[in-house]
């Protein structure tokens, strides 16, 4: 593993990032690093200061910059899928939802087995279950909302 991270932009600049990983080394460096405060424990600010009052919506910072290791190597699997069939084109395989199953148990069963890079692809077993899971939950809100249209 390259070097240490401190924001978004450079988890992203990090070409080893996703080869072999030390989650809890990057996972405790930002939960302890000074611009990560708790948004829903914030008191209202002084009347003269601006506020915004974002109680109770979702903290997308929590996924994008707290799982940032893990969304670039989620999209380093989109982009060797990408480059490999054609971009987006999972959402069309036919009895995908099954398909995307099976492909998330292989590659859990090589991560439990010990195995922890695909061969094919270079990445890490771990990121192709989380894309496969990833894309049976999209197939899964596709049906709920397809069923709730009717």
């Amino acid at each position: 593993m390259s070097g240490d991270f401190h924001s978004f932009e450079d988890a992203l600049n990090d070409p080893d990032a996703f080869k072999v990983m030390d989650w809890n080394k990057h996972y405790k460096q930002y939960k302890e690093h000074p611009d990560n405060v708790n948004e829903m424990n914030r008191e209202d600010p002084p009347r003269n200061i601006g506020a915004k009052y974002d109680s109770g919506k979702e903290i997308f910072g929590c996924f994008m910059i707290g799982l940032a290791p893990v969304i670039r190597g989620v999209v380093a699997v989109l982009t060797y899928g990408a480059k490999k069939y054609k971009r987006d084109s999972w959402q069309t395989v036919p009895n995908a939802k099954q398909r995307y199953t099976d492909a998330f148990y292989r590659h859990m069963n090589a991560y439990h087995n010990g195995e922890e890079i695909d061969e094919e692809s270079g990445l890490a077993h771990i990121l192709h279950a989380t894309c496969n899971m990833m894309f049976i939950c999209w197939f899964e809100i596709q049906e709920h909302y397809s069923q709730t249209k009717k």
